[in-house]
């Protein structure tokens, strides 16, 4: 019996040693709680948006609540964006330019009311 522990002390050790040297992967470590974006709202959804609700999780998680709230208006600018491409109308939210307006903006053409036909 020793020697099973004396193996799982080891194989504890050169994990901890590979983790420190390797630093966390590049995708970021997984949220171990969903509290803020459940994760049965962005399954089998576009990875990008996945990937924000994951980081609005882990943030939360970590206590690094204004690095939430960014990742929040970010995940909220994206999906008002999509929305207003699947109908062949981004160009109603896009400026001169043709970047996207700001998030005020966007929250202001996403509340106009939709044309009467």
């Amino acid at each position: 019996m020793t020697s099973a522990r004396n193996i799982f002390a080891a194989a504890q050790a050169i994990n901890a040693d590979v983790e420190r040297e390797l630093g966390p992967p590049e995708e970021g470590v997984a949220p171990t709680s969903h509290f803020v974006i459940m994760k049965s709202l962005t399954y089998d959804t576009r990875s990008y948006i996945a990937q924000i609700a994951q980081q609005i999780n882990g943030s939360y998680e970590k206590g690094w609540y204004d690095a939430c709230a960014v990742m929040i208006r970010r995940l909220i600018e994206t999906l008002i964006i999509e929305t207003f491409e699947k109908h062949g109308v981004a160009h109603k939210i896009k400026g001169l330019g043709g970047d996207y307006l700001f998030l005020k903006d966007l929250i202001t053409a996403t509340l106009e009311p939709a044309p009467q036909i």
